[in-house]
């Protein structure tokens, strides 16, 4: 589970924090991760973010600084756990945005949909969003089930329906959405 660790450091004891750090280490117990942190300019806090299995282990690593800092923990989730789980909850509270960044989405494009729009034979938009034609060729299939499963990471509030046509038909996905969609996949490449 990931935690947000807020430090506070008590009056006139960031120097020693900084002492003990240098000379013992973080001090965390087996299965507490340190993942990152800041501080402030002023040096009276400490925004962390840690790794532990659960609240015991945190404290087994807190209370090796307690005399010197406060601390405040707070149980955190991703952004995109977060997405599923209001996904989850309810699907419509989902907002019409990608949580990708656009640097991570600028190296997935290919496998993501921009990548997928560029492959399509023909598109037509339909209500909540759109249907994407393709020739059947091999391995398209197993591409599509790729893509679908990136972007349900990425893009929670999208609904995927695929369809095969008998023989050597069409490949047809519908790629859908709560109000807003269509725009969100009409600004797609």
């Amino acid at each position: 589970m990931l935690y947000v660790v807020i430090e506070r450091y008590r009056p006139g004891q960031a120097p020693a924090v900084y002492r003990r750090f240098r000379e013992r280490g973080r001090m965390a117990p087996d299965g507490v991760r340190y993942v990152s942190s800041w501080v402030d300019l002023e040096f009276r806090r400490c925004f962390q973010v840690m790794e532990a299995p659960d609240d015991d282990a945190l404290r087994a690593w807190t209370k090796h600084w307690d005399d010197l800092v406060e601390f405040e923990i707070v149980p955190v989730r991703t952004s995109a756990e977060a997405a599923e789980e209001i996904a989850r909850v309810e699907p419509s509270a989902l907002p019409i945005a990608c949580t990708l960044s656009a640097g991570e989405l600028e190296a997935r494009r290919d496998a993501l949909l921009p990548g997928l729009l560029a492959k399509a034979r023909g598109r037509e938009f339909v209500p909540g969003g759109v249907r994407l034609r393709f020739d059947a060729v091999d391995g398209l299939i197993e591409e599509i089930a790729k893509v679908v499963a990136a972007e349900h990471r990425c893009c929670a509030f999208l609904q995927f329906d695929l369809r095969v046509e008998p023989g050597d038909g069409a490949i047809l996905l519908e790629v859908t959405g709560p109000e807003g969609t269509e725009s969100f996949l009409g600004g797609l490449p």
